[in-house]
């Protein structure tokens, strides 16, 4: 499983997280699934700045995001352990971006928050 994402911004993308839903494969009555990230996982809390380490997904720029081998044994020892049908649907929830400069997007929510503090 690949999965293509393109910056169609402006602004460099120093944190991505998406989580992959398997909607069919079920445990305890709830969908299973497992976090894709990009960047330093400090980032994802958005007020984290990024620094010279970090390498941003610029604007324009595509990342691909690939399983790592080790990720598809573990899910082929899991899914024959719990007799799970390979999966024929994923669906993609957005879970947080960092733009790396103390602002960026969490549960689709844009940080610093665009609603003025009640005090000023």
């Amino acid at each position: 499983m690949e999965i293509e994402v393109i910056n169609v911004g402006t602004k460099p993308i120093y944190y991505l997280e998406l989580l992959v839903i398997l909607p069919e494969i079920k445990r305890d009555e709830h969908s299973i699934g497992f976090p894709l990230r990009y960047g330093r996982i400090e980032l994802a809390e958005i007020q984290t700045k990024a620094d010279a380490s970090d390498v941003p997904i610029g604007a324009g720029e595509t990342y691909v995001f690939k399983l790592a081998d080790s990720k598809v044994v573990a899910w082929e020892h899991a899914r024959q352990k719990g007799n799970y049908p390979q999966p024929k649907r994923v669906r993609l929830h957005f879970e947080d971006l960092s733009f790396g400069d103390g602002t960026g997007f969490s549960g689709g929510v844009f940080f610093p928050s665009l609603i003025p503090d009640a005090q000023s």
